[in-house]
């Protein structure tokens, strides 16, 4: 009875996703028509080969109803409706079929609303067609966002999140298929009618249709709240006393603490005036990493609960690494992150250093982010993927080349290693943007100088150091000493591999800056790539230039370890 009644609800004015089925593809697989005569509806195919559609009733034209391969717009054209009637078309190729309903509705009718288990029980049983509407409390929001426009929240039957009890509204917009402008238009707790379309993302996430789904109606909760007295970043780690202050019509206020934050988190008093509800809690002393929880707030009304959250976290004493910017993670470090914390973010906000090692897309309009792979060496393995990030300041990106391939950055976000169809992506994704930026130039790991630009750079920077750390590649053209019991070697680097025109390598350590333990670790005419400052060094008027200072061997012959 569901399913059938769910058929009848679907629009013209729906947004839809292409439905595929083998070698078949289909705009809409239903269709809502006006009564009127020569009505019509018109919608896109494409098919990997010769087809047919059948089935067709004679109050409907279907125009073309046959042709071969390629993509094919189909106008339907219906006669004058005196009653509601509907028809199945099957469209055909091969051995494939797709089922094509249509409708036309010569009365108004009152939609059926589900519940949100019934709407789940439709998923799981594969009847699910069309667009339905649900009626449930919002109980969990990831995202309203202004930015895109569209919102990802979770609706249960009872404002609870729990296992198997929720649908989540994946990127659908508000009410007439509007896009959201605030980021408040709806709160946790709120009883709300969705209408969409329904999938079960990867076969296991009951879901609603990216871009066919809105909302219909908001009943706002009893209780909401109003404000939360903590700062941006949390409560300071010395902890202290907040206040949470909630709108409630309700009758009284249950304050509840998740149990894994009790020994931190405590209220200290309750204080009612008229509809505002004033709560204050502590926080204790936090000695360790950063902490958060998320606490509900309870009351009732004629025998029914309505509730509210608040989201709280406290500053760590010292951040983990990988967790500020001072301290980023290699991209090493954030691929192994993203493996522990697997398919679903844990929420954090995480940091990571590396090279840009290829650009998939940079969007200058609306959308203003730019995809690309970042890696510890600038090549393609071993790169984690960032997803969508916005430029530097987390503003939006105006230009194509306001980052290229070899530039180094640090990247903050959220760390997850995406799933799909069976394969694992590490990547940031969510809340991502550039944080620096340092253009590759020459004298850079990707871009290494030539002993002659090295030299010259030398010359430039005079006989003291500018603290800069420089890359530059050259042929061992001498050596003066491997020493294997202070684990560092002097020797020259040229272009050509002669010692003429030779810049000094003094006191370098060897490869993955470890100290030299085989006194055989380089040889005359091994390439290497040498990093370090650079220096003009003068002694009795006698000036050479060389790599002195945090010098190490980074590759010796393209080897890097």
């Amino acid at each position: 009875m569901i399913a059938a009644v769910a058929l009848l609800l679907t629009g013209c004015s729906e947004k839809f996703e292409p439905t595929y089925l083998g070698n078949i593809s289909v705009s809409q697989s239903t269709v809502s028509m006006s009564p009127d005569a020569g009505s019509t509806y018109s919608i896109d195919i494409k098919v990997n080969g010769d087809w047919t559609i059948t089935n067709i009733p004679d109050w409907l034209t279907v125009s073309p109803s046959e042709g071969s391969y390629g993509l094919t717009t189909v106008t339907l054209t219906a006669t004058e409706a005196t009653d509601s009637r509907t028809a199945t078309l099957f469209l055909n190729s091969g051995n494939d079929r797709q089922e094509i309903n249509v409708q036309q509705v010569t009365e108004v009718l009152d939609p059926v609303v589900l519940t949100v288990r019934e709407a789940l029980d439709l998923l799981y049983s594969g009847q699910a067609s069309g667009s339905v509407y649900v009626k449930g409390i919002v109980c969990r929001i990831q995202e309203i966002s202004p930015q895109y426009g569209n919102a990802t929240y979770y609706l249960s039957d009872d404002g609870s999140f729990g296992a198997d009890n929720w649908l989540q509204v994946y990127r659908g917009y508000w009410i007439d298929g509007e896009k959201f402008t605030k980021g408040n238009e709806f709160g946790i707790g709120d009883e709300m009618v969705i209408k969409g379309a329904l999938v079960l993302y990867n076969g296991s996430v009951p879901e609603t249709q990216q871009g066919a789904c809105e909302v219909v109606s908001v009943v706002k909760s009893l209780i909401s709240v109003a404000s939360v007295d903590i700062p941006a970043d949390g409560m300071p780690k010395e902890g202290g006393n907040f206040t949470v202050t909630l709108d409630n019509k309700g009758n009284g206020v249950t304050v509840n603490i998740p149990e894994e934050a009790r020994e931190w988190l405590s209220v200290v008093g309750v204080n009612v005036e008229g509809t505002t509800t004033t709560v204050t809690m502590r926080a204790a002393k936090n000695e360790g990493a950063g902490r958060k929880t998320t606490v509900s707030f309870v009351t009732t009304a004629d025998g029914k609960e309505y509730m509210a959250e608040a989201a709280v976290q406290q500053e760590a004493d010292v951040l983990p690494h990988g967790m500020r910017v001072e301290d980023p993670f290699t991209v090493a470090e954030a691929i192994a992150k993203c493996e522990a914390i697997g398919a679903t973010t844990d929420g954090e906000i995480y940091f990571a250093k590396g090279y840009i090692s290829s650009i998939s897309s940079v969007d200058t309009g609306s959308y203003g982010n730019a995809t690309f792979n970042i890696s510890d060496d600038g090549t393609d393995t071993n790169a984690l993927t960032v997803f969508r990030s916005m430029y530097l300041d987390n503003a939006k990106f105006t230009a194509a080349d306001q980052i290229a391939v070899g530039d180094e950055v640090i990247i903050t976000g959220k760390l997850v290693n995406y799933t799909k169809n069976g394969t694992a992506t590490p990547e940031f994704s969510g809340s991502v943007y550039i944080v620096s930026q340092k253009k590759s130039e020459p004298g850079t790991l990707l871009k290494p100088f030539t002993v002659a630009e090295a030299i010259a750079k030398c010359q430039e920077i005079g006989g003291t150091s500018d603290g800069v750390i420089y890359y530059a590649k050259g042929k061992v053209s001498s050596i003066k000493e491997v020493s294997t019991q202070y684990g560092n070697a002097t020797f020259n680097i040229s272009d050509d591999g002669n010692d003429t025109n030779a810049l000094t390598v003094y006191r370098a350590k060897g490869l993955g800056n470890e100290n030299i333990t085989n006194a055989e670790l380089i040889k005359l005419g091994d390439e290497v790539v040498i990093t370090g400052k650079l220096v003009n060094f003068t002694k009795n008027d006698t000036t050479t230039p060389e790599f002195s200072g945090s010098v190490y061997i980074y590759s010796i012959n393209g080897v890097k370890e």
